[in-house]
């Protein structure tokens, strides 16, 4: 009786994991749609007020690397910061 107890609890976490799987999938390409159709008939200027688009950047390769792996550098110039984006 225990084995079937864990077998069936183990089998109902599954089917919850599953959904909530389906639904981050359908987030995500919910998310990716509206990203598509904004940056298809947005404005550059738009698209740059929004946080989506960032012009007029400088770039360079960093020296060492982080977590095994190159990394780029992105600046305005000395002591301008970045505006605030939707960049991860």
């Amino acid at each position: 009786m225990n084995s079937l107890f864990i077998f069936l609890s183990s089998h109902r976490i599954q089917l919850i994991v599953c959904s909530f799987l389906s639904l981050l999938d359908s987030e995500q390409a919910e998310d990716e749609t509206v990203l598509r159709e904004r940056l298809s008939s947005w404005s550059l200027a738009r698209l740059r007020e929004e946080g989506y688009a960032m012009t007029g950047l400088s770039a360079f390769w960093m020296d060492a690397p982080q977590f095994g792996r190159p990394v780029a550098s992105f600046s305005l110039g000395p002591g301008i910061d970045l505006p605030e984006h939707r960049f991860e």
